[in-house]
């Protein structure tokens, strides 16, 4: 049962709004939910993707409460980061709004590590809706908008129309279609195809460059055997280089920025190093707008819990991805997946938005499965 609700929670959470925007009776109830909950009502996705990630993860710990436990899951390095965050909020009490959602995501991850019995079937639905993502992404290539109003779609430095797929920006696709690739390839080579043009018409350099990185990890022992079979995907590769060069070429705004961000971000740490300035209290006021997020969740973690939290992140990223077996191809493949998420944050705040949030901590949640079962066979 559990894995069913998990399955359900996973193909929901990239994007549950689609629903709430055809049917607005429901998402008349979810305003009143919204108004109860956060003092306000809106019709911003991100509060919406935010309520269905809470009370997701709270339909799930209900259903644990009768389910099974699959194995027993001792976490220290989730421990500590668990009690860095509550430190946080002793030291900024402010913070203790946002620490609901952080609280839950911790709960997500232990849920998924303790009572997660069959992975593979779980994985099949981020295939699914990679597809679905890429389906969506080729019919607004072509002007096409079965679901969105044209307030969705807007010019680009790049030309023509913003791209997001089932997503509500580009760079979400990107990430969600980069992720996606090692896990179409766990079962099929040729279906990872699909989230790579997903990937290559969100136009994110950001998740091309991550993608490019994992992809070559993956399949490193096999390219350096040199076999015709593969020259597809050098061909492939050659492709995205040559992509990702022609976006650089047109990223330098977007560089600029992200570097006052980022050079900002940096003198708050070195004004708060220890205790941090609290997370979810970021802010900076750019030239045009207000930014919320530091562009890097590194610097986020940073920012916002000092140098106890980072350490104690990089603490957490270490015991993930450090010891697993390569040569079980399925934790070969959420490794390189949680690669490319990890290398993702760092030019991009992948916890803020609940459509990725939650993907990414069930990726790793599995990932700590398959790393305890590989041990065990040992």
């Amino acid at each position: 049962m559990f894995d069913l609700i998990l399955k359900i929670f996973l193909f929901l959470s990239p994007i549950i709004f689609l629903f709430f925007q055809q049917f607005p009776l429901l998402n008349g109830k979810i305003a009143g939910l919204q108004f109860y909950q956060f003092g306000f009502f809106t019709t911003n996705t991100e509060v919406i993707q935010q309520q269905f990630f809470q009370y997701g993860v709270v339909i799930l710990f209900i259903v644990a409460l009768f389910s099974k436990q699959a194995r027993v899951i001792k976490d220290k390095s989730l421990g500590l980061l668990l009690i860095v965050c509550i430190l946080g909020v002793i030291w900024h009490t402010k913070t203790i709004k946002s620490f609901y959602s952080i609280f839950l995501g911790f709960l997500l991850f232990y849920l998924v590590a303790t009572y997660t019995k069959n992975i593979k079937p779980v994985l099949k639905i981020i295939v699914v809706v990679s597809i679905l993502n890429t389906l969506f992404a080729v019919l607004q290539f072509f002007n096409i908008n079965l679901i969105y109003s044209p307030k969705y779609t807007v010019n680009t430095s790049f030309g023509g129309s913003e791209i997001f797929g089932l997503m509500s920006y580009k760079t979400q696709l990107g990430i969600y279609q980069a992720l996606s690739i090692p896990i179409c390839y766990l079962f099929n080579p040729f279906l990872s195809i699909i989230p790579l043009i997903g990937l290559l018409l969100s136009k994110s350099l950001t998740a091309v460059i991550c993608a490019l990185i994992g992809s070559f990890y993956l399949l490193r022992e096999k390219i350096s055997r040199i076999r015709f079979s593969y020259i597809y995907f050098m061909v492939f590769i050659s492709l995205i280089v040559v992509y990702s060069i022609r976006l650089f070429l047109n990223f330098n705004h977007k560089l600029d920025l992200r570097l006052d961000v980022w050079s900002y971000s940096l003198k708050m740490f070195f004004k708060n190093w220890f205790y941090g300035a609290g997370l979810g209290l970021f802010k900076y006021q750019g030239a045009l707008t207000t930014y919320q997020n530091p562009y890097s969740f590194y610097l986020q973690v940073a920012n916002g819990l000092g140098i106890l939290g980072f350490l104690a992140l990089l603490f957490f990223i270490k015991d993930k991805l450090v010891g697993i077996n390569k040569e079980n191809i399925t934790a070969k493949v959420l490794f390189c997946s949680c690669l490319i998420l990890v290398l993702s944050g760092l030019g991009y705040c992948l916890l803020d938005y609940p459509r990725l949030a939650g993907t990414t901590i069930v990726l790793f949640g599995l990932l700590t499965i398959i790393k305890k079962e590989v041990r065990n066979e040992d």
